[in-house]
């Protein structure tokens, strides 16, 4: 999901919006119905999530996407660091603005139901929302854990290097 300049298979004189890495499949993207489940072209994954961002001409919902995803790598990666605080829970993704965390609902979402519809931690909106399900390496299912200062306390920022910043 990386346009690059002048790579294999890529246009001279693109330039690279984002880099969506293979890790990005481990975060599935859950169907919020049997008609979601069925369509053929539903994003499975959050590697698909940002092809379809960058497909559809929205570069700064798939850097949300993979920034939010990345966030969550540096601290499944790195372990807590004891200074700050994380919320742990279920997340979703929003398809208005990218962001992929904790809804800012998340004490209304139930852990396996799709109902409520969470509501993005970033814009707020439930309109166009889908949980997602992080696996870890195994496969087994591990919770979303992210920094509180990234957590449902106003509208996000992605940088050009993939960082979520706060606006």
């Amino acid at each position: 999901a990386a346009a690059g300049g002048g790579g294999a298979g890529v246009p001279a004189g693109a330039r690279e919006v984002c880099s969506a890495t293979p890790t990005l499949a481990r975060i599935k993207v859950v169907p919020n119905s049997a008609d979601e489940e069925r369509e053929a072209n539903f994003p499975r994954n959050l590697h698909n999530a940002a092809e379809l961002f960058l497909r559809a001409g929205l570069a700064e919902c798939a850097r949300a996407c993979i920034g939010s995803a990345n966030a969550l790598f540096a601290v499944l990666k790195d372990g807590p660091d004891g200074k700050q605080s994380h919320s742990v829970g279920r997340a979703a993704i929003c398809w208005q603005c990218g962001y992929v965390g904790l809804p800012d609902n998340a004490t209304e979402c139930s852990e396996s139901s799709t109902t409520p519809a969470a509501a993005c931690g970033s814009c707020r909106s439930s309109a166009q929302t889908n949980f997602v399900r992080v696996t870890g390496e195994g496969g087994a299912t591990v919770p979303w854990i992210q920094r509180k200062a990234d957590a449902s306390s106003g509208g996000v920022a992605v940088t050009d290097a993939g960082e979520v910043v706060r606006e």
